[in-house]
């Protein structure tokens, strides 16, 4: 569309919008039209003026009334404050009186009104009242609110519940009636009861009548006011119609295609730069998710180069076949260092009952600060020993006492299921809170490479006690061997010799008894050189000397030569032994006797 083709509909379109708005309603506006019809701006206008006067009407008239009552409010206040004011003045002059009075002539209302003392009283009263203007003064004595007057008009305490209350209370009552006002003010002891009550009645229809006069005058003050505002309203109105007529056709048509064109161009730009904006914020989200992955990439890498080198630096060097271990842990613990940047590597292992953990091996790469301190109490660290007994891998503050910031990865040394000590690496040139996956995994591999070699070295230490022991022990078997060789050796001559007397023995004449004990000493002697065989035997077995026999030999004369060997200690301690064989017991065996 082009500007001029623009305009043209520009102009058609505000020429439409005046006829419209000119000969009436929209959709019922034409040339056959009445000129008087008003669109519904102006009716709308029209009926806000009629409300808006209603509601001045009401707000005028509530204002009126509340005008007339605060005056009233007011008038009653000025009048009674008047009136107490001028009653509290005539109390203070015949309270004493009163007081007196009644102290001496006690509570009898009908005889003390007839008393000289009363009627003194009431004169004085009479012209003391005379000084004070539009006042009539009596007195009432009593205890009990009900008895007669003393003196006067009763009229004056026609109203009992506002004189009882004065009696009970101790506190003025202040009665408003048509043009008369009346104050009962209260006579109090020295204990601050009421022992009798002065009424005192002033004429106010002076006031109240200047009272309702001030009211209509301010309610005629406020209908005029509302009514000149009525007309200027109206007047307005009427003014503002008129000339609305003539301008609300052409500023409401071109205002509104305006708006429509504004809007139009304003919602294409708005969506345009909104799918602008949007696609900026994902390639710029797009850009730097790249960038992020890509540094992550270049710092795992460079992790990964560095913890190859250190793991390759550790198998080329031959570092696990090393004879010390603390060499091998130190060593193990320098060349890991290098693979974090500005960071310390230490190895540590409990150490005085597991209260204290004392460092085996310590590196450092790029750190200015102090190395770590030799030793740990549980005491100043509880949070890294807990760490280092639940034998799982743990991020702790840092230890105050030797870093200067930053966190601390701790991975526990396992043996057995048992925590052995920590592994404990420390990036104390900055803060570093996040560690990465390859570093915990690296600093894992190096826990599990140091819980090798410290169980390398307890199997070597191992093996060395076994190995000592085993000399030990084949020292003592050869000891042994040699002393059961020289005992059987020099045990066989004597037995010998024994064997050979009892046999002389034998052959010589005995009675039953000395033969059967000759006879057994023979048998105990036969049965003696066996055991001595079998003692030279061991000898030669434990020498590796030994040969087995395979012979054919009694079974039962075998086991009735060790009943016999026994018989003699039993014999001497008068018991009986014998030798009960199965029936199916094999007669001769082969084997070695």
């Amino acid at each position: 569309m082009t500007r001029n083709t623009f305009i043209r509909r520009l102009r058609r379109w505000s020429l439409q919008a005046r006829r419209t708005l000119a000969w009436g309603m929209p959709g019922h506006a034409g040339r056959g039209s009445s000129p008087t019809a008003h669109p519904p701006i102006f009716r709308l206008l029209r009926n806000f003026s009629i409300c808006a006067a209603i509601v001045i009407a009401v707000m005028t008239i509530a204002l009126s009334h509340i005008f007339v009552a605060n005056d009233r409010i007011v008038a009653r206040e000025a009048i009674a404050n008047r009136h107490v004011l001028m009653t509290k003045v005539l109390a203070n002059a015949a309270g004493p009186w009163i007081r007196e009075l009644v102290s001496t002539t006690g509570n009898g209302a009908s005889a003390g009104s007839r008393s000289p003392a009363w009627a003194t009283l009431h004169e004085r009263l009479a012209r003391m009242r005379q000084g004070v203007p539009l006042l009539t003064a009596e007195v009432i004595v009593a205890v009990d609110p009900q008895a007669a007057l003393l003196g006067g008009d009763p009229g004056v305490a026609r109203n009992l519940p506002a004189l009882q209350d004065t009696f009970a209370t101790g506190r003025y009552a202040f009665v408003l009636e048509e043009g008369t006002s009346t104050v009962y003010l209260p006579i109090l002891d020295a204990e601050r009861r009421a022992v009798a009550v002065l009424a005192t009645t002033a004429d106010t229809s002076h006031d109240q009548r200047m009272s309702r006069l001030q009211h209509r005058g301010v309610t005629a003050i406020v209908l005029a006011a509302f009514l000149s505002l009525f007309t200027a309203l109206f007047l307005f109105v009427q003014r503002a119609d008129t000339a609305l007529r003539r301008q609300y056709g052409e500023l409401s048509v071109l205002n509104a295609t305006l708006e429509q064109r504004v809007a139009e161009r304003s919602g294409a730009a708005e969506r345009a730069a909104e799918r602008a904006r949007k696609y900026n914020e994902l390639l710029v989200s797009e850009v730097e998710e790249r960038r992020r992955i890509e540094d992550e990439l270049i710092a795992q890498r460079q992790s990964l180069i560095a913890q190859q080198a250190a793991l390759s630096q550790i198998m080329a060097a031959g570092l696990l076949t090393a004879s010390k271990a603390t060499d091998l842990v130190a060593l193990i613990s320098r060349t890991a260092a290098g693979a974090f940047e500005g960071g310390r590597f230490g190895v540590w292992r409990f150490a005085s009952g597991r209260d204290a953990l004392e460092c085996i091996g310590y590196g450092e790469h790029g750190v200015a600060d102090p190395a770590l301190p030799a030793s740990l109490r549980r005491s100043e660290h509880p949070r890294l020993f807990e760490a280092a007994q639940n034998a799982r891998e743990a991020t702790l503050p840092r230890l105050e006492t030797h870093v200067a910031a930053g966190t601390i990865l701790v991975v526990p040394i396992v043996r057995d299921g048992r925590s052995e000590g920590i592994v404990m690496v420390d990036r104390a040139a900055t803060a570093h809170d996040d560690w990465t996956p390859e570093q915990r995994l690296f600093a894992t591999a190096v826990a599990s490479v140091v819980s090798l070699v410290l169980e390398g070295q307890e199997r070597n230490r191992a093996e060395s006690e076994l190995r000592e022991a085993n000399r030990s022990l084949a020292a003592a078997a050869r000891n042994k061997a040699l002393l059961l060789a020289g005992v059987s050796h020099e045990l066989r001559a004597p037995m010998n010799g024994v064997f050979g007397m009892t046999e002389l023995l034998l052959r010589t004449p005995l009675d039953e008894q000395q033969r059967r004990l000759v006879t057994n000493i023979s048998h105990s002697a036969s049965g003696l050189l066996p055991v001595l065989n079998g003692i030279l035997d061991m000898s030669r077995a434990e020498a590796g000397s030994i040969q087995i026999e395979r012979t054919l030999f009694d079974l039962r004369a075998a086991l009735q030569s060790v009943v016999d060997l026994a018989s003699i200690q039993a014999y001497a301690k008068g018991l009986d032994i014998g030798l009960c064989v199965a029936p199916d017991l094999p007669v001769e065996i082969v084997g070695d006797a």
